[in-house]
């Protein structure tokens, strides 16, 4: 027992070294990115102002220098919710300056977002939200069940755990969540619903919390904690209850259904039951 327990241990010792070397190669190609998109669309900026007497204006480098970044971006692997950021980020740069902000609006920006995005530096998993017809779809996974206890993991806004509540009258929906901004956010729109007795919100990391306590889990993430929150739902989760994930699969565990929602983005939920 005790060679198993320090097994144990010592995978999830490795795990939390690889996820930081991984958050710290993510942010060294974001740099790189930026600076080579600068220096692609300054130069050619020069170049054109030099070869054909063209002039570009400052926001239409800046365009270029963010589209850059964002392509080479895209090139070097990042998850697809860095072009948008490598985009803005030359642009909100330039909008600052132009209209000489004070220095404490670009630390309350980048408090913004990073109370909203927290998941997203912190372990790779942006702030997505379930749209109406993905509601509608889950609700149709669930078991017939009216005390049914439901998890979402990543609950964001609560907009899912509030449209289930809706259709489920004597359910309990819990919602884990981990970035401040949204935890608070979804705090008052549950108070704001009277739904506070069957909604109930945890500020926290879901891998803290025991799987054996929930009928269904629903989780919207990311790639890159879908392999961890797979293998914590099979050690404890019991039989016959359901882990559903939004769009993202588990390598080597393939689903047990897949649900297809008619959706602009072609929605698919993957079900796991155990």
């Amino acid at each position: 027992m005790m060679s198993d327990g320090r097994t144990v241990f010592g995978i999830h010792m490795q795990q939390a070294r690889d996820s930081r070397r991984g958050r710290v190669r993510t942010l060294a190609i974001v740099a790189a990115c930026q600076v080579a998109g600068a220096v692609i669309a300054f130069g050619c900026a020069i170049l054109l102002s030099k070869a054909a007497d063209i002039t570009i204006p400052p926001p239409g480098v800046l365009l270029a220098w963010g589209l850059a970044a964002s392509a080479i971006g895209v090139r070097a692997g990042l998850a697809r919710w860095w072009p948008v950021l490598q985009t803005c980020f030359p642009l909100a740069a330039g909008i600052g300056i132009w209209l000489q902000l004070p220095a404490w609006t670009y630390l309350t920006a980048f408090g913004l977002l990073l109370a909203t995005q927290w998941n997203a530096a912190r372990g790779g998993v942006p702030l997505f939200l379930t749209n109406r017809r993905t509601h509608e779809a889950i609700k149709e996974i669930l078991p017939d069940r009216r005390d049914i206890v439901v998890a979402d993991i990543g609950s964001g806004l609560a907009g899912t755990l509030l449209s289930l509540a809706d259709a489920i009258s004597d359910g309990q929906f819990i919602g884990i969540e981990t970035a401040p901004l949204p935890f608070v956010l979804s705090w008052l729109r549950v108070l704001a619903s009277g739904r506070s007795r069957r909604v109930r919100l945890i500020f926290g990391d879901y891998r803290h919390q025991d799987f054996s306590a929930f009928d269904v889990i629903y989780c919207f993430l990311s790639p890159v904690p879908m392999s961890e929150a797979h293998a914590k739902a099979s050690r404890e989760m019991r039989p016959g209850t359901i882990l559903i994930s939004n769009s993202f699969t588990v390598p080597g565990h393939p689903a047990d259904a897949i649900v297809s929602v008619s959706d602009r983005r072609g929605t698919q939920l993957h079900v796991w039951r155990f």
